[in-house]
């Protein structure tokens, strides 16, 4: 069975943690502590969180994004990319070049 993927806090210190030592529940990566303390916290946030009215709107009629980002897309799939490929190393080399 796999262990909790939380991390405890060290007694006496500000900074130091340590993994947990339980099991992880079955269909979760944490045990039951740390997935109750989650699930507590994210509900907490929702229900406690102010709620959003409006929508904000990033483009207007001064910044018609859609307008240019139309643009930008019909520019890129004309864009050859033949010319800006990248040369890519061989797995091989990599590791000798590593191991010396």
């Amino acid at each position: 069975m796999k262990k909790c993927k939380a991390f405890n806090p060290v007694a006496g210190s500000r900074t130091a943690w340590l993994p947990c030592a339980r099991k992880a529940q079955p269909g979760s990566a944490f045990c039951k502590k740390h997935n109750d303390a989650i699930t507590g916290a994210l509900l907490g946030a929702f229900a406690y969180s102010e709620p959003v009215e409006a929508i904000e709107h990033l483009c207007d009629e001064a910044n018609p994004c859609s307008i240019a980002i139309a643009q930008r897309r019909s520019n890129a799939s004309h864009k050859s990319y033949s010319d800006d490929h990248i040369d890519v190393p061989e797995p091989g080399s990599v590791l000798r070049s590593r191991a010396r």
